[in-house]
């Protein structure tokens, strides 16, 4: 998907990209990213969607640090 946003840098209108991926026996994600063209911001996300699997395990992260919070998680199997 694909829709005008508001920049968060210039306020004018960009370009917001939306895709849903489906990670096998794990869950969907959404891949958000943003392109200004008029300043050239860019920005990129990744956010869990769906619910939780079936097979899902609860992991806790303790947080020892402000950096521990600019962290994103991702559990491979191995």
């Amino acid at each position: 998907m694909i829709f005008d946003t508001p920049c968060y840098s210039c306020n004018k209108m960009g370009k917001n990209r939306m895709c849903v991926c489906s990670i096998p026996h794990f869950k969907e994600i959404i891949v958000m990213c943003f392109e200004c063209e008029h300043c050239g911001y860019k920005n990129a996300e990744v956010k869990g969607g769906g619910g939780i699997p079936e097979k899902a395990k609860c992991l806790t992260l303790n947080v020892k640090n402000e950096g521990d919070l600019n962290r994103d998680l991702y559990k491979v199997r191995s």
